[in-house]
């Protein structure tokens, strides 16, 4: 039985392969936006308290992804160094630990808005470029649909939220999210710090991408410390998209309803 999971679960190449924006990469991203999209719709007008058993439902699935993949990650065949990727310093494991947190203790309801911004942004990106979960593997594998599936219930919870008014974004408070980034950068920093070389072999670790490993840096003198100022710049202007993007819908559709009402 146990050799059956492994076989399951194993990392598989064949004759058919997902990569970067491939057709079976398209047909992920569509999968889950366009999923995405359509619960929105389906759930925009629904009551409260339907609404908010979805994004719980949702909310507790999230960390069960993550948790249950460190159970499964031995029979994927990951090895040890699998446990250390893992661990909450890139930005969607670390956004994912939040997530239930704001959709459950009132107590984060000031910052329930920065971590829904900065999921949706981490999800989003992550989505569209997974980079190095791609390669040379079947498109069905453990691995490719786990990570589909972690990050697809990341943008769902997420967008769902901001789509049907259950958490309300403020451009006007989007300092909180650079607050938030720095705290995130510097945490990162300490994680790479802390497993820089952890094996003995030089292995290391470029969480949050602020080695400059993403682009080619972190060989350079200078990569070390430009990088993290670029990681948050590209991810502090991504968040400035997604809230003017949400200005600008929520417009178009109150306009439309409007006309709709007084036609």
């Amino acid at each position: 039985m146990n050799e059956f999971i492994r076989k399951i679960l194993s990392t598989k190449t064949g004759s058919v392969s997902i990569d970067v924006f491939d057709p079976w990469h398209i047909a992920y991203i569509i999968l889950i936006i366009g999923g995405g999209i359509a619960l929105s719709v389906y759930y925009k007008n629904k009551p409260t308290e339907v609404k908010t058993k979805f994004l719980n439902i949702l909310a507790i699935a999230l960390p069960c992804v993550y948790i249950l993949d460190f159970f499964l990650m031995p029979l994927a065949g990951t090895g040890y160094s699998g446990y250390i990727d893992k661990l909450p310093f890139h930005i969607c494991t670390f956004m994912s630990i939040w997530v239930p947190f704001a959709q459950f203790n009132k107590k984060f309801e000031k910052v329930k808005d920065v971590i829904c911004c900065l999921t949706l942004v981490a999800s989003l990106m992550y989505i569209t470029y997974p980079g190095s979960a791609l390669g040379d593997i079947l498109p069905w594998s453990y691995k490719v649909i786990q990570t589909f599936v972690f990050h697809g219930l990341m943008f769902i919870w997420s967008l769902v939220s901001i789509a049907t008014d259950m958490i309300q974004l403020d451009i006007r408070k989007i300092w909180k999210e650079a607050v938030a980034l720095a705290g995130m950068t510097a945490w990162a920093l300490i994680g790479n710090y802390m497993f820089d070389n952890w094996d003995g072999e030089g292995g290391g670790y470029d969480w949050f991408f602020v080695k400059g490993g993403l682009i080619g840096i972190d060989e350079t003198p200078w990569g070390p410390f430009v990088m993290p100022l670029l990681v948050f710049i590209a991810i502090f202007a991504m968040c400035a998209i997604i809230h003017g993007l949400n200005i600008c819908l929520r417009k178009i559709f109150t306009t439309e309803n409007s006309e709709y009402k007084t036609a």
